[in-house]
C-alpha cells in the first residue's frame, strides 16, 4: 500500500516495527499500547528511517518507553519526525539529541543487554512472566494517559488569553439530540438534515398531506 499515510494499531499485540518500507508515503504511526521492548526498539527505528515522508509517531505504552531517554534516540534517529508522543520535536531539541546519538546508542546498547539477562535469568528461576504486560494494563495506562491529556487541555483553555473565546466555542458544542418539545411546551419545529419536505391538503379538504425526502438508508 504505497499511498497509505496512517496506520493505527493502538492497543495490539505488536513487538516490532516491521515491514512497512513499502509503504512510502507513510507519514503517522501510533503503536500506544503494544509491546516494544527496548531490545527491539533500534531495529523498530531502522525500518522507520527507511520512510522519508515520515512525521509523527506514538510509543506510549511500550515497555521500551521505561528508558528514559528513548525519546532521545527516536528523535535523533527519524531527522524528519516532527511530533513524538503528542510532543512537538524542536530544532533545539533534535540538533541536541542528534549531537548525543553516539552515547545514546551505547546507553541503548547496555539497556538492551540489561532487559535480556534479566529476562534470561527470570527465566531459570520461573519467574519471568511474559504476559505480565497484560491488556487490562494497557487499558489503565490509555485511560489514564487519555485523562491526562484532558487536563491539561482544561489547564491550556483556562491560561490561555481565548479562555473567553473557549468557554463560548465550548457552550455552543451541542449536548445531545434537541428536545421535542421547547421552553413554551409546544412541538419543536426543527430540520437539521435540511430535508426536502412539502405539505399540502386534499382536494375535499378533509385531509393533510406530508411528504419529506430522505436518503434511501438512513438510520431509523
Amino acid at each position: 500500500m504505497k499511498e497509505l499515510e496512517y496506520i493505527n494499531l493502538a492497543v495490539n499485540n505488536v513487538g516490532l516495527i516491521e515491514g512497512i518500507k513499502g509503504c512510502e508515503c507513510l507519514q503517522k504511526l501510533d503503536m500506544t499500547l503494544n509491546f516494544v521492548e527496548i531490545e527491539d526498539l533500534e531495529e523498530s527505528i531502522d525500518n522507520l528511517c527507511e520512510l522519508n515522508d515520515f512525521r509523527e509517531l506514538y510509543l506510549l505504552g511500550n515497555p521500551c518507553t521505561d528508558w528514559p531517554e528513548w525519546k532521545d534516540y527516536v528523535v535523533a534517529r527519524l531527522v524528519n519526525l516532527g511530533r513524538l508522543d503528542g510532543d512537538e520535536v524542536t530544532k533545539t531539541w533534535r540538533l541536541k539529541a542528534q549531537q548525543n546519538l553516539k552515547k545514546l546508542e551505547s546507553s541503548l546498547t547496555i539497556a538492551s543487554k540489561n532487559s535480556i539477562e534479566k529476562k534470561i535469568l527470570a527465566d531459570k528461576d520461573g519467574t519471568y512472566n511474559p504476559n505480565g504486560y497484560t491488556k487490562e494494563f494497557r487499558r489503565e495506562c490509555y485511560l489514564e494517559q487519555k485523562q491526562r491529556d484532558e487536563e491539561k487541555e482544561q489547564r491550556s483553555k483556562e491560561n490561555s488569553m481565548f479562555k473567553e473565546f473557549h468557554e463560548f466555542e465550548d457552550s455552543m458544542k451541542p449536548t445531545g439530540p434537541p428536545p421535542v418539545y421547547n421552553k413554551d411546551g409546544g412541538i419543536r419545529q426543527i430540520n437539521q438534515g435540511k430535508y426536502e419536505w412539502r405539505f399540502d391538503e386534499t382536494a375535499d379538504h378533509t385531509s393533510v398531506i406530508f411528504e419529506i425526502k430522505v436518503p434511501k438508508y438512513m438510520d431509523t
